[in-house]
C-alpha cells in the first residue's frame, strides 16, 4: 500500500553529482564556475551571505571600537581626524529642496550603493543570462537561478531584522527603528 500522491519511490539519499550527456565542448561550457546549476546555491547564495555578514561585521567593529575607546583622554590629531571623517559619513544628510525633505545619512546611502552594485554585478556579471537553444543545459535559465538563490540567501536576514530585539541590533548597536527606517527622524 503506497501513498496515492507519490508516483515514484522516495529516495532517502541523493547526490549532487550528475553525468553530462552532451558533447564534451558543451559539457565544459555548462560546468563553468558560475554556470554549473548543481552548485548555483553555493556560488550565489553563499556569496550573498558573505556580503551581508561583511557589512554587519564592519558596523560591528565600529560599534566595538566606539565602546572601548575612552572619551575624556587626550587623543592624537590623526585619531581625531579619523573619528571626524567617520562621524561625517555617519551623520551627514543632504537637503532635497524639490521634495522638501532630507536624505538618509551618507553611510546608509553608501551601504545601499554598495549593495546595489554588488547585487547587480552578481546578477548581470556572469553570463549567459539564458541557456543556448541548441543544447539542453537545464530547465531554469541562469538569470532566474542566480537571483532566486540570492533572494533565498537574504531571507534569514529579513527574518532576523523583523523583531524588535534581534541579534543584529545587539552586535551593531543600531536600534531596530534605525535599522528599519527609510529616512532619518
Amino acid at each position: 500500500m503506497g501513498a496515492p500522491w507519490l508516483d515514484s519511490p522516495v529516495m532517502l539519499h541523493s547526490s549532487r553529482m550528475d553525468h553530462c550527456k552532451l558533447n564534451p565542448e558543451q559539457c565544459a561550457y555548462r560546468n563553468g564556475f558560475w554556470r554549473y546549476w548543481y552548485q548555483a546555491d553555493h556560488r550565489f547564495a553563499l556569496t550573498t551571505v558573505y556580503f551581508v555578514i561583511g557589512a554587519i561585521g564592519l558596523v560591528t567593529v565600529g560599534n566595538v571600537l566606539s565602546r572601548i575607546s575612552t572619551k575624556p583622554r587626550a587623543v592624537s590629531s590623526p585619531t581625531r581626524r579619523i573619528v571626524a571623517i567617520l562621524r561625517y559619513f555617519t551623520y551627514r544628510s543632504f537637503r532635497l529642496p524639490w521634495i522638501g525633505s532630507y536624505t538618509s545619512p551618507l553611510s546608509y546611502l553608501l551601504l545601499g550603493a554598495a549593495g546595489t552594485i554588488f547585487f547587480f554585478g552578481l546578477t548581470f556579471g556572469p553570463k549567459p543570462y539564458y541557456w543556448p537553444i541548441t543544447a539542453s543545459f537545464g530547465s531554469s535559465p541562469p538569470l532566474a537561478t542566480r537571483t532566486g538563490w540570492m533572494a533565498v540567501a537574504l531571507l534569514p536576514f529579513v527574518l532576523a531584522l523583523a523583531a524588535k530585539a534581534n541579534l543584529i541590533t545587539l552586535v551593531t548597536g543600531i536600534s531596530h527603528e534605525r535599522l528599519q527606517a527609510s529616512a532619518p527622524e
